[in-house]
């Protein structure tokens, strides 16, 4: 399938890209932590979820420390899942840095 981008796109391969990308599982963080009820509802398939449990670790808080690899890999998660507020914040990782961050 063509399109305006110049190049070929389908989207049904997209959608099984993601859907892949997504079956990774997620870390579990401690049970007594606020991070674990949205850990519970991030692996159900909420992907706002994802995107709260990676800026828990981001600037650690919810009970977690900060982990800015995982909080990375989570937002890239929910960013190829089609969050905005994940790709605004892994932009941010990025401008801030991150990967070369210690």
């Amino acid at each position: 399938m063509s399109s305006d981008l110049g190049f070929a796109y389908d989207p049904l391969e997209t959608l099984e890209l993601t859907e892949a990308y997504m079956r990774w599982p997620i870390p579990e963080p401690p049970a007594e932590t606020e991070a674990h009820v949205v850990y519970e509802r991030a692996t159900r398939g909420d992907i706002a979820a994802v995107t709260e449990l990676a800026s828990a670790y981001h600037f650690g808080r919810r009970g977690v420390a900060h982990d800015y690899q995982l909080a990375f890999q989570l937002y890239q998660r929910a960013a190829h899942a089609g969050d905005v507020r994940a790709m605004w914040l892994l932009g941010g990782m990025y401008a801030g840095g991150y990967p070369t961050l210690p």
